[in-house]
């Protein structure tokens, strides 16, 4: 199954993806893989649809890309307050989370009971991890 296309797929509460301006911050929380494997990751950037792709990428093998699900992404004013937001809440999941596996690579395996969780920055942000996602295209908008 060489050249296995990677599929990335957008929560459908957004309508598709911010165009990556240089001038924005996202932090985001994402599905890596298979949903049933229940392996999820927080992370940051300033280009949503080109990290997503690196993800697939790196994520997957030589002959087999992983499918990238993006649950919930929020804008933040600064690239420096994405970090401190991931870092922080990297933390408080490994410490206060003790049913959760950590795996290398900044990603969490959650327990099949585990229906949200929850993200801080101003507020806490309540992520639902039961979505409907649907497969977007190479710009960012939601497949025909």
């Amino acid at each position: 199954m060489k050249g296995h296309k990677n599929l990335i797929f957008l929560n459908k509460k957004y309508r598709k993806l911010p165009k990556a301006d240089g001038k924005h911050y996202y932090i985001y929380f994402i599905q890596v893989g298979n949903p049933f494997k229940r392996v999820f990751k927080i992370g940051t950037t300033n280009d949503l649809l080109r990290r997503m792709k690196e993800h697939s990428r790196n994520y997957g093998t030589k002959d087999h890309k992983e499918d990238i699900a993006i649950i919930w992404f929020k804008k933040v004013k600064s690239k420096w307050t994405t970090l401190r937001i991931e870092e922080e809440t990297k933390t408080k999941w490994i410490e206060n989370e003790p049913t959760w596996e950590y795996i290398r690579n900044d990603r969490f395996v959650l327990p099949n009971l585990i229906n949200q969780v929850s993200i801080k920055i101003r507020k806490n942000y309540s992520v639902n991890l039961d979505c409907e996602c649907m497969e977007i295209d190479t710009k960012g908008d939601f497949a025909k």
